[in-house]
């Protein structure tokens, strides 16, 4: 399981919602270096609109966390 490295204080309700957060966002991180990966050795790259969507659900990702963030 993933630690978080932080000198404040997260409430028990979010604790293992962060902890599984940061899992996934590593095993994403991964399998997206792998999509590059496979699309380098290949030459073939991913449709555009396929990234397009990536990249929005990037964006309300980041944006769900910088609304936490400002309570």
């Amino acid at each position: 399981m993933p630690d978080i490295d932080t000198d404040y204080d997260i409430s028990p309700r979010n604790l293992p919602v962060l902890l599984n957060l940061v899992n996934s966002l590593d095993k994403a991180q991964a399998e997206a270096h792998a999509v590059y990966d496979n699309a380098t050795d290949e030459g073939f790259a991913i449709p555009p609109d396929v990234h397009a969507t990536l990249v929005q659900t990037l964006c309300r990702i980041q944006t769900a966390l910088d609304q936490a963030l400002t309570i």
